[in-house]
């Protein structure tokens, strides 16, 4: 229900255009902004939203409670719009009608009641324009990762209908690392590194750096490191954007960033390395695979060696594999003069398995094990 105070606070928003694409942002970002997202699952409050204007006036409201109000916006500018209906959890099954799968609620607008899509591919299927007004962090035209490839059930006044939404390809959501690390012979090792972030990628990142204070974005590096290299400190952290990419450089510097063992030296030639694969260790796979969204992970790293330590091994691995077409792996490690060089890229389509691939699935996951787990062997002379 569209009230006179609903309808002033539209026209205030869209007063300056005529443009209905431009009345969509505005209203888009009005809802996801000005209207704090806060569940109150109570009662009937669980399935049935307020009404709009009761968000509108408390300024807050949960998934369902802000779909609803910014459909009654739109209505007030002549844009037509459905409640769709999602799941931030897990892959709905198509074959099995329960609205028990569904736990979210999102906007889909017509595309035939907008003049131009242009830039708004991201978040378009089926004739409809998606937006999430509860994610802070993707403007209109993009998805959350996590809703990406998902089934949605538009609520249309005719028929209900599933949309399938779209994917990002991986190298529209890509994260390159990359490090220049100096071991010094007491194991300690220093590092300058920079991690540049583009598409879906640099939209979570730019919020993450705009709305955390920079020493707590300092202090999850550290600990982020710290799993790996142990005690760490983080030098001149800083942070830019270079039109849809953002970009961070730091030092580390650990002073065991390496192992001793007697006259050895254990180095991870990947610092970033965090997250393990999941062993699979049942013998058969019921449901489908999802291994997440779809992104590229490019590793660009270069060690310099202390002088009067060698390579244990001078044949040094390197692999390609790969899951179907839903991951791959390559990676390889090569030595020269007093350096050694690994490169690496892992690619995920954000695609679902049947559990008919699960062997598949199973091999490819004993390869990303090894894979992080690489470790280089260093001699002294």
């Amino acid at each position: 229900i569209v009230t006179d105070e609903l309808s002033n606070e539209v026209k205030k928003l869209g007063a300056a255009t005529a443009d209905k694409r431009e009345k969509l942002r505005k209203i888009a970002e009005y809802v996801r902004e000005r209207i704090r997202y806060v569940a109150v699952e109570v009662g009937n409050g669980r399935w049935e939203p307020r009404s709009a204007a009761a968000t509108l006036f408390d300024k807050y409201g949960d998934c369902k409670d802000k779909v609803t109000l910014m459909r009654a916006m739109l209505e007030v500018e002549g844009i037509p719009s459905c409640m769709a209906l999602a799941n931030t959890s897990f892959f709905v099954h198509t074959d099995l009608p329960s609205p028990f799968q569904f736990n979210h609620a999102i906007v889909a607008i017509p595309v035939s009641a907008l003049e131009s899509t242009a830039s708004l591919e991201g978040a378009i299927a089926g004739g409809w324009l998606f937006f999430d007004p509860t994610d802070e962090v993707n403007p209109l035209g993009a998805l959350p990762i996590q809703l990406q490839g998902n089934y949605v059930l538009v609520a249309g006044k005719a028929d209900s209908i599933l949309v399938q939404l779209p994917y990002a390809k991986p190298d529209e959501n890509r994260r390159t690392y990359e490090a220049d690390i100096v071991v010094e012979s007491t194991a300690a090792m220093s590092a300058n590194v920079r991690i540049m972030d583009c598409g879906v990628y640099s939209n979570y990142v730019r919020y993450y750096a705009r709305t955390t204070v920079k020493e707590k974005q300092v202090e999850s590096l550290r600990k982020s490191f710290a799993a790996l290299l142990g005690d760490c400190s983080i030098l001149d952290y800083q942070t830019g954007e270079n039109n849809d990419s953002i970009w961070t450089t730091f030092n580390v510097n650990a002073p065991q960033g390496a192992r001793m063992n007697n006259s050895m030296m254990l180095v991870r030639p990947n610092i970033f390395q965090k997250e393990d694969f999941p062993s699979f260790a049942k013998s058969i796979r019921r449901y489908p695979i999802w291994f997440g969204g779809p992104h590229r992970i490019e590793t660009k790293i270069n060690v310099r060696i202390p002088g009067g330590w060698r390579l244990q091994d001078e044949a040094l691995p390197s692999a390609k594999s790969a899951c179907k077409n839903v991951a791959r792996l390559e990676y390889e490690i090569s030595a020269k003069a007093h350096a050694v060089h690994f490169r690496s890229l892992y690619e995920k389509s954000g695609e679902l398995l049947e559990p008919s691939d699960y062997e598949t699935v199973r091999m490819f996951g004993r390869e990303m094990r090894a894979y992080n787990k690489l470790t280089f062997i260093l001699n002294s002379k």
